[in-house]
């Protein structure tokens, strides 16, 4: 056996092409190529069109960002990453949002639909333009709800100061309070405007008591003006009180989740693994039950086999308890896949997935020297010091992440930066370990209980719709796809993220089962998910689920898991 080890030791480990500069593909839409469309170089300030049937060629760098455009589609900007060669891009048309319905993360999500999850879901607000989704909205919105209001005395400007660092109280000539959201030079500040119950106010509501606020949420950013006009200038603060809210009350005297009244039940039929598409080499690996049978295949068959089907190899040998094999497998995918992040991302996600995080670290360290602009590279490397229980290196690394973004080095799409995934990460990290915090100068908000639920995929580009199942059968749809939400799409991609957080609340214990539909990549190739699953419940495990699975059937639906709520 110790020669049909080394024997694969060294089919895995030549090298792998380094990338080329060169990006070239064809742009088109659903049904053809299409002519003199533009592709933009927008960190060299550099452009080409395509020709006649729709292909381009265009010089870039790792880490350049290209943006595919053409008159009635919706733009899209790639990140060139370290194995881009070709890049064939579809565009869709672009959908002009009308006043009865509101793209979400979601897809298109009615006024309705909003309506009826306003009592259940925190982060709906309503406000003189409709409702407000603000966990979907594209640009940066901070909240507080009736969960986590800060007590103030009554006075809204005490209120805000406490909870949101950086805003600042000034008086007007005439003594009247001016809360200023957004950091300027005095003398072209704007003070923010208001939206309380549906109607805009221009100055500082000091009729308004405080306590009666039932929701909050404040626009710091320019984006205000998207939505608000010239008079979101200054950005925007929206109130929901306790005298707005009509919707109906249970016996209880609380507020009924109309949204469950919905006859969502999950009727799909999911694939079991066994009926999964598979590459014919991952099939008959996962069928061997014996050591030497692998081996031997393995030194006839091994040239062949792509990085998934490596992973199906280390899955079977710890399934088989080959201890000596598994390690000489793990430094021979790392040395022939060195310089291909996503290859390293799946193998170390899987070691994850096993709770082997010192085996792991060095997979991730050697992602984070090969995308040091992208922001995974730091959750990834963050989550696994995190995991060895060394969380002042886990904090450095989201530190040095924020400092890095601030100045410039990991690139925002926009002025403000749609930062929400990565600030959740790095909020629920503080959460987690606040005792090891406890010298920090950091102001904890009181925590929901429920289920933390966390999702990472080793491709930027895979694309996937998720289905949360409750125990009475119904679900709740996340759809990540250009088509379903572009923006985050392009947030992500501009920042190298590509985790999503998720979290279940309290109002329904018990199992919950995770489905998912991949929706493919790109590079028309399989990709990988790990699931993370932490309890928020007092006295609860704390030890997280983590799931793993590759993803080879694309619009197929398969079982990620179940976890308790």
């Amino acid at each position: 056996m110790k020669k049909a080890v080394i024997f694969f030791f060294l089919i895995l480990s030549s090298s792998l092409i380094t990338a080329q500069q060169l990006v070239k593909g064809t742009l088109s839409d659903q049904f053809a190529g299409l002519p003199l469309g533009t592709i933009e170089n927008l960190t060299q300030k550099t452009s080409t069109t395509t020709d006649n049937i729709g292909e381009y060629e265009i010089m870039a760098n790792i880490g350049d960002r290209l943006q595919f455009s053409f008159p009635g589609k919706r733009s899209l900007v790639f990140i060139v990453e370290d194995i881009t060669r070709t890049l064939n891009v579809r565009l869709e048309d672009e959908i002009t949002e009308l006043d009865n319905v509101v793209v979400t993360r979601k897809g298109q999500k009615t006024l309705k639909e909003l309506y009826k999850e306003y009592n259940a879901n925190p982060a709906i607000v309503k406000t003189v333009f409709g409702y407000l989704d603000t966990e979907a909205a594209s640009y940066q919105i901070r909240t507080m709800n009736e969960k986590n209001m800060v007590q103030a005395g009554g006075d809204l400007a005490t209120m805000i100061r406490g909870r949101f660092p950086g805003v600042k109280i000034a008086n007007d000539g005439l003594g009247m309070p001016q809360i200023f959201l957004r950091q300027t030079a005095s003398f072209s500040a704007v003070p923010a405007g208001y939206d309380i119950d549906n109607v805009l106010y221009d100055t500082y509501p000091n009729w308004l008591d405080a306590n009666s606020i039932f929701r909050l949420a404040i626009i710091p950013s320019r984006s205000a003006n998207t939505r608000y006009g010239s008079f979101g200038a200054g950005g925007m603060i929206i109130i929901n009180t306790q005298n707005s809210n009509i919707h109906p009350v249970g016996e209880d005297g609380k507020p009924i989740d109309l949204a469950r009244l919905d006859d969502n039940l999950f009727r799909y039929e999911a694939l079991e693994d066994e009926d999964l598409y598979d590459s014919k080499h991952s099939k008959l690996i996962q069928s061997f039950d014996d050591g030497e049978d692998l081996i031997d295949y393995l030194s006839r068959a091994g040239s062949s086999f792509s990085n998934y089907d490596w992973i199906s190899v280390a899955q079977k040998m710890n399934d088989l308890n080959l201890e000596k094999e598994l390690a000489a497998l793990h430094q021979a995918y790392l040395e022939k896949f060195a310089e291909h992040a996503p290859s390293l991302k799946a193998y170390g996600y899987w070691l994850h997935s096993i709770g082997d995080f010192k085996i792991s670290l060095t997979f991730f360290q050697t992602v984070f020297k090969l995308r040091p602009n992208y922001l995974q590279s730091y959750i990834d490397l963050a989550d696994t010091h995190e995991s060895l229980g060394q969380v002042q290196k886990a904090l450095s690394l989201y530190v040095r992440a924020s400092n890095l973004v601030n100045s410039g080095f990991i690139v925002s799409p926009s002025e403000e930066g749609l930062l929400y995934n990565f600030d959740r990460s790095y909020d629920l990290f503080l959460k987690r370990n606040k005792e090891a915090f406890a010298k920090l100068d950091f102001k904890w908000d009181s925590e929901d209980a429920g289920t933390e639920v966390t999702l990472y995929f080793d491709e930027t580009e895979a694309e996937f719709e998720l289905f949360f199942v409750n125990p009475e059968n119904k679900y709740f749809t996340e759809k990540y796809s250009t088509w379903a939400n572009l923006d985050l799409i392009n947030n992500n991609k501009s920042l190298g993220l590509s985790s999503l957080e998720f979290f279940i609340d309290q109002n329904l214990r018990g199992e919950w089962k995770v489905y998912l539909k991949y929706l493919g990549n790109k590079k028309q190739t399989p990709s990988s998910i790990k699931l993370v699953a932490r309890s928020k419940y007092p006295n609860s495990n704390k030890t997280p689920l983590v799931l793993f699975k590759k993803l080879t059937a694309e619009d197929e639906l398969v079982l990620l898991g179940t976890l308790t709520n």
